[in-house]
């Protein structure tokens, strides 16, 4: 089975672009795609097992403001202690997998809309240099050290004013 809206990107095979981390070609046909420009155009970006526990391209889709589909169940995200996953990924388990466009399809068009403006935020605020995952590594151990000071639910996964019509029961 294919899917006409479900874009499959690979490495290149061929030799001169096979290291080009800036270029990605459809999986079968070698289409070739501007990596990762072409996140910015797709709604939802597959986050599956590899190498570095897939954290690059989580990274990648969110910057790009793409929801992340996590399809790894021993995953264990980033700061998970403080960030809600929920609100900003899909979680589909492996034995799922065949079940995946059934699932996405299900998504309303204003929750995707959600999901995707808190992905980039948290991306923003958390992910995005160095400077910013070291900062929140600290602000984590300095929750831990003064419970009393510690951010709120809210302060750590709610971009300011913003209002959400979703409830995020999981």
């Amino acid at each position: 089975d294919t899917h006409s809206d479900l874009l499959l990107l690979d490495s290149c095979e061929d030799d001169s672009r096979a290291y080009n981390y800036s270029i990605r070609c459809q999986y079968k046909t070698g289409l070739i795609f501007n990596y990762p420009e072409i996140l910015r155009h797709v709604h939802f970006c597959v986050v599956g097992r590899g190498l570095r526990l897939a954290q690059p391209s989580l990274l990648e889709a969110m910057s790009a403001g793409c929801i992340p589909v996590v399809v790894a169940d021993s995953i264990v995200m980033p700061f998970k202690s403080v960030l809600d996953w929920n609100r900003v990924a899909v979680f589909v388990p492996e034995d799922n997998l065949p079940n995946l466009m059934t699932i996405l399809n299900g998504i309303s068009k204003e929750h995707i809309a959600e999901m995707a403006y808190q992905a980039k935020w948290l991306y923003e605020n958390y992910f995005s240099s160095m400077k910013q995952i070291t900062m929140t590594t600290l602000d984590i151990i300095n929750d831990r050290v003064f419970p009393l000071l510690a951010k709120t639910y809210e302060q750590w996964n709610m971009p300011p004013n913003a209002v959400s019509s979703y409830f995020y029961l999981n």
